[in-house]
């Protein structure tokens, strides 16, 4: 069985809204971006004081940045980007097994966990490898 496509009908014109995007389009691509979290985030904190847990059964929450200058949008991963200061994060230690990890979720893990501190304003997160 072969399938064919079918096109509805010539292209329609270029209208004011195309205009308009293909502008903005071109304003982002040349834009020094200076991000901001504009979608919010709620951290719950782990069982350790003052580390807070951003994944699990391996899926890490994301949130959305939004440039102060164009408008761009872009989606982050919690484990990657500060929510705080919108800085990346490093390692704060190497991946620990999960029976060291325990003390985050206060109970077993089946899989690894990983610590990860923002450099600038000192955010401790965690999350399931």
């Amino acid at each position: 069985m072969s399938s064919e496509r079918f096109a509805s009908g010539p292209k329609p014109p270029a209208n004011e809204v195309d205009s308009l995007l293909e502008r903005v389009a071109e304003i982002q691509a040349s834009c020094e971006h200076d991000y901001e979290n504009t979608g919010g985030i709620v951290l719950q904190e782990s069982a350790v004081k003052g580390v807070y847990k951003v994944g699990w059964l391996g899926h890490v929450i994301e949130f959305t940045l939004t440039c102060v200058k164009c408008s761009e949008e872009k989606k982050v991963r919690a484990n990657e980007m500060c929510p705080i200061c919108v800085e990346p994060l490093e390692p704060n230690e190497p991946a620990l097994s999960a029976k060291q990890y325990d003390r985050y979720w206060g109970r077993g893990l089946t899989s690894e966990a990983r610590e990860v501190k923002c450099p600038e304003c000192g955010l401790r997160l965690v999350y399931e490898c």
